[in-house]
């Protein structure tokens, strides 16, 4: 008797897609380089805004009037230690809800973020000590916290070696930096733009000069171009003074058609076709 055999009909296809993007994409030329107005156009009502500033801002301001307890319990599961309290230190916290809810665990948290506008004042006031700072440019002595770690902001800082090497000297021996972020530049949402342009993967089909002019906020702007091979390329160059322990990227396979459609975009920006597809990076390192 056979026996009956479950077959995932999803993944399936987006194996065959993967593979019939990646055939289109090594074969590919690397021009024309952008597509034109028109197709900005045409693109744009295949794929409208779905949501509006004011609607996303709402919800937003919702999620930092309560402390991040499982952004709290992942910093901490991830270090596999039950030793308090632990100094903390966040990087790009926004309103830092995530050291806010590290502190009321009793932990000793210190959180800095360039924009010195967006911090709770709540927060502040349960101990989570502040500072205005660019992470590439820390003011701390050297080994001043058990770990460092940083949600959603590694994509958007100008210089990640130079914030990498300033996390390794802040952090203390065998302590751990913890980096969890996208979506990556290359990847389809890297361009942070889906509340005014929701066309995927913008940055690769479109001139900087094209999209400012469609793009308004300048919010949208503070990314660091960085891929997903560059990032792989800046672990490795630290291996000598980092342990990897855990390690995960990220893949978003589902605009693949848009490869198949325009490859000579993507070609024309790299020749690693998971640059394209690997849209966060998940990675805990122990500092040796």
């Amino acid at each position: 008797m056979l026996e009956k055999v479950k077959i995932n009909t999803k993944k399936l296809l987006l194996e065959i897609k993967s593979k019939e993007a990646k055939k289109v994409f090594n074969n590919a030329s690397t021009a024309p380089e952008w597509l034109d107005r028109q197709e900005l156009e045409h693109l744009q009502k295949k794929y409208p805004v779905k949501t509006t500033w004011q609607k996303y801002e709402q919800d937003t301001e919702k999620l930092y009037t309560i402390p991040d307890t499982k952004g709290a319990n992942r910093v901490i599961s991830s270090l596999n230690q039950t030793t308090k309290p632990l100094s903390f230190l966040e990087l790009g916290c926004q309103h830092g809800m995530t050291s806010y809810a590290l502190r009321l665990a009793g932990h000793n948290t210190t959180a800095i973020d360039i924009d010195s506008d967006n911090f709770s004042p709540v927060a502040k006031s349960q101990g989570v000590e502040f500072h205005h700072m660019d992470a590439k440019a820390l003011t701390f002595a050297d080994e001043s916290f058990d770990c460092l770690f940083s949600f959603n902001a590694f994509e958007h800082m100008d210089d990640p070696e130079q914030s990498l090497s300033e996390a390794i000297r802040v952090v203390k021996k065998s302590g751990y930096i913890d980096l969890n972020f996208n979506p990556l530049y290359m990847s389809p949402w890297g361009l942070h733009s889906w509340l005014e342009l929701a066309i995927p993967y913008t940055a690769m089909l479109f001139s900087p000069d094209m999209l400012r002019s469609v793009v308004k906020s300048k919010h949208l702007w503070y990314w660091n171009g960085w891929s997903c091979q560059a990032y792989r390329d800046l672990w490795q160059k630290y291996s000598e003074q980092l342990s990897i322990l855990k390690y995960q990227e990220i893949v978003n396979p589902f605009h693949l058609d848009m490869i198949v459609k325009y490859p000579s975009c993507f070609k024309s920006k790299t020749d690693c076709f998971d640059d394209l597809c690997v849209e966060g990076i998940e990675i805990l390192f122990q500092k040796k």
